[in-house]
């Protein structure tokens, strides 16, 4: 327990992760806004349904590649400082130190799960009660709630891991970015000629197919249904730990 404290409030006296905290919160209140602009009346009255509020939601992830930036700063910065080396002296066992640094940055990942998904949630709560005077709530939404605070934690451990196994900040966050944005859409493009559920299995697009999901209709969050694709966003997660894990016992040693 207490080198999961000492973890813990490590990450939270780096300010790298408390800015991009602040910046997930502008990002999903501009979704927001942007939702709230763009929703369409089918019958031209203000009126709104359990689907279209669970598609509002649904623009929280869009802050969600924040959340591996996050892991990864936190993991190259330890190496960074030169702090990691001062863990192995005070800690020389490693694998309990490995562990609770993974359970803070899961604790953290689902504090910015909530600090996202609050902050869009109020705001489209608060323009639906105005406009509309209700908020339907539908089966989406709580599988949308619930897929942000698994993606988000998930997501802030496999940056954690990410920058172990890299052990280089700048290649870290590039490598990231690159997958997130480019990469991986240029991966699934032989997938879908296959089979298009095929592209879920990667870690960006499988976050997707469960935060939107076959429900809203969208070609592209075709997907091989809930838990499978909670199995694979584990997978990833527990994968990626597992060679982080590795990968510092093994330079420990050299």
């Amino acid at each position: 327990m207490r080198l999961f404290q000492a973890e813990l409030l490590k990450l939270l006296t780096i300010r790298t992760p408390k800015v991009l905290l602040a910046v997930a919160g502008v990002i999903a209140v501009v979704v927001g806004v942007i939702q709230v602009i763009v929703i369409e009346y089918p019958d031209g009255s203000p009126s709104l349904s359990a689907g279209q509020v669970a598609g509002m939601l649904a623009g929280a992830s869009a802050a969600i590649p924040l959340a591996l930036i996050i892991g990864a700063v936190g993991s190259t910065g330890e190496l960074r400082h030169r702090t990691e080396f001062l863990n192995h002296l005070i800690t020389p066992r490693r694998w309990p130190q490995l562990l609770a640094r993974i359970g803070a940055y899961l604790i953290f990942g689902l504090a910015f799960a909530a600090v996202l998904f609050t902050t869009i949630l109020a705001l489209i709560a608060g323009w639906a009660l105005i406009r509309v005077g209700e908020m339907p709530w539908g089966p989406d939404s709580t599988r949308i709630l619930l897929g942000v605070a698994m993606v988000t934690a998930a997501y802030t451990a496999v940056g954690l891991a990410v920058g172990t196994i890299v052990r280089n900040q700048v290649v870290a966050v590039t490598l990231i970015v690159a997958w997130a944005f480019i990469l991986e859409g240029l991966v699934s493009l032989p997938l879908l000629l296959i089979d298009p559920r095929l592209s879920s299995v990667l870690p960006v697009q499988a976050a997707q197919a469960l935060l939107i999901g076959d429900s809203f209709g969208d070609d592209f969050a075709i997907s091989f249904g809930l838990w499978p694709t909670v199995g694979i966003i584990a997978a990833w997660t527990v994968g990626l730990s597992g060679i982080g894990i590795w990968r510092t016992l093994a330079a420990d040693t050299r």
